[in-house]
């Protein structure tokens, strides 16, 4: 740290001199890979049903709103996990919560494949839905106590980045293994994530935060019972936060989830039932490509946060993800829809990464990952109508005004973002 004089002030101003990179030890670095990976390979597993849900609606006979049902079972399963995680990470480590997760959408991704009917296939939906939302809670509490605040966006769009590239890892995984073994066989390569849990368990250590917290309340005999834990979010002080960032969940990913889990059968849905008629192949290479600009999106949305502040970075993402959500659905040519795609990822996806620092500024360590885990997930599970609700209004007006309606959403996110707090830089107790 040297200091570096500014004209017209009796003061210095500190400044470092070191690349923000450096300020991060060996233990937070392996801290966010872990959640990083996790969060990828929960997005690959979750998204491959997207990839192939219209060969799944030809095999099982299944209508448009059948199809979202299923995308939907997932979502409200994943809100009931994240929140029985959340409970977990706080009580006994956010370690062993994120282990238990990442096995368990591993299984029953897997399991999917080996379904013969609808009644089959959803419950291996649900099932490895409760492990997807076990993952974001767990590892964004890891991520957001292990790093230092003046960081804490970054950190946390590192992490989001890697949706946008399991995402397009599905992608690929359909592109490749469909074509020669079947949409079963796509939900087998579900099961690799697995492997990652070897990783945590041998090399990621609990948040100092979280450790000394729980020694101190173990020591007072204060340990929180399941109840007073979650009675605690909305004790005075608390409850108004708690409140107004699950609403904000509720409307992003709403928005998120009914258009990105339609998108790719948008993209090959024919023209006469309201889709933009590309070939398999293109749609999901138009899919992959998209997901560039969801990358860039969750890694400078960290960098814009921590300098211009939560809120006002939240607000122009929501904007341009309305606006373009909006110009994606309404556009049937290849070209077009090659160019947006994008940069509606960008806005789409970017938003993300500011969500976990949101929420986990609003609470203290005791509740924190309850904290995320509920607002999160009570969201998760309001944006579960969102694939259904696509799936049906797909009936009259087409997969693509489907899709549009989803930006009223967004709107509706900006209202609710700005009765929130400003936390930039917040130190976390």
């Amino acid at each position: 740290m040297t200091t570096i004089p500014e004209q017209g002030t009796a003061l210095a101003t500190p400044v470092s001199v070191v690349p923000w990179y450096k300020e991060i030890d060996r233990q937070q670095w392996k801290a966010l890979v872990a959640a990083g990976l996790g969060y990828g390979l929960e997005a690959m597993d979750i998204m491959l049903y997207a990839m192939v849900i219209v060969q799944i609606m030809k095999d099982l006979r299944l209508t448009s709103a059948m199809a979202g049902v299923l995308a939907s079972l997932s979502l409200f399963s994943a809100a009931f996990g994240g929140f029985v995680f959340g409970i977990i990470a706080d009580k006994w480590g956010r370690t062993k919560s994120m282990i238990a997760s990442i096995l368990m959408y591993s299984a029953f991704t897997a399991a999917c494949g080996f379904s013969q009917t609808v009644v089959q296939l959803a419950v291996c939906r649900i099932l490895l839905g409760i492990g997807v939302g076990g993952e974001y809670t767990a590892g964004a509490a890891l991520v957001t106590e292990s790093w230092p605040p003046q960081h804490r966006g970054k950190a946390m769009g590192l992490v989001q980045a890697n949706f946008g590239i399991g995402y397009a890892l599905a992608a690929v995984v359909a592109m490749v293994v469909l074509p020669r073994f079947g949409w079963r066989a796509v939900f087998f390569v579900g099961v690799l994530p697995a492997l990652l849990t070897y990783f945590v368990r041998r090399s990621v250590k609990e948040p100092e935060i979280w450790k000394r917290n729980a020694q101190q309340s173990r020591a007072k005999g204060e340990e929180l019972s399941t109840f007073a834990v979650v009675a605690k979010l909305f004790s005075r002080g608390q409850a108004r936060h708690t409140l107004i960032a699950t609403s904000l969940c509720s409307f992003l990913l709403f928005a998120y989830w009914g258009a990105f889990t339609w998108i790719p059968g948008y993209l090959a849905m024919p023209v006469a039932k309201g889709g933009a008629g590309l070939s398999m192949v293109k749609s999901l290479t138009w899919v992959f490509i998209m997901q560039f600009g969801g990358v860039c999106g969750h890694l400078s949305f960290g960098y814009i946060s921590d300098k211009l502040g939560r809120r006002l970075s939240s607000v122009i993402f929501y904007i341009m993800s309305g606006v373009l959500t909006v110009a994606f659905a309404m556009i049937r040519d290849p070209t077009m829809l090659l160019v947006i795609g994008p940069f509606l990822a960008y806005f789409g996806y970017g938003y993300y990464a500011g969500l976990g620092p949101i929420l986990a500024e609003l609470y203290p360590s005791s509740v924190r990952a309850t904290g995320i885990g509920f607002c999160y997930n009570v969201g998760r599970g309001v944006s579960a109508f969102a694939p259904a609700a696509i799936g049906f209004l797909a009936l009259s007006y087409g997969i693509g005004g489907g899709i549009a309606i989803t930006a009223v959403a967004y709107v509706l996110a900006c209202g609710v973002v700005l009765m929130l707090p400003e936390t930039k830089g917040k130190v976390l107790d």
